[in-house]
């Protein structure tokens, strides 16, 4: 699924499971390595925060710094020293990503659900995407609301 990402935030909800099922690695989440930005701070690069239902739980950036090999053109986390994370992004976790300069068309590769999706939703705010390869909107979906 390729996803254009315009200068500022964007909001990125993959709705799939990765391919081959379980987590996705975060140094892998971005088949693309080009045309990030770049800094030895997160405060001067591109960064995405992962959204958790009540709040952000980690920011993740895309590290430059020359001076230490072992986070040069990595996503990189401050929890994580900056030096590239280990961290994992289970599948169907939204997030917001900050993009500094430029457009950029990234790519996010998952398995799409063949059949009825379901999808819980707290109180609070809750991002939901479209988990299908054909474009839909809102008016085309069935929203139904269970009562356990």
């Amino acid at each position: 699924n390729k996803v254009t990402l315009t200068p500022g935030y964007n909001m990125l909800a993959p709705m799939f499971s990765y391919v081959g099922g379980g987590d996705k690695a975060i140094v892998d989440l971005f088949e693309e390595k080009d045309g990030f930005v770049g800094s030895d701070t997160a405060s001067d690069a591109d960064y995405f925060s992962i959204w958790y239902g009540g709040g952000y739980a980690y920011t993740y950036f895309f590290s430059t710094d020359a001076a230490d090999d072992d986070a040069d053109a990595k996503w990189a986390s401050d929890q994580d020293s900056f030096s590239e994370t280990t961290d994992d992004l289970p599948p169907n976790t939204g997030f917001w990503f900050y993009n500094r300069a430029g457009t950029k068309t990234i790519t996010l590769a998952g398995e799409v659900p063949t059949n009825d999706v379901t999808v819980s939703v707290s109180t609070g705010y809750t991002m939901l995407a479209n988990p299908f390869s054909a474009a839909c909107t809102a008016k085309s979906r069935v929203f139904t609301k269970r009562s356990d």
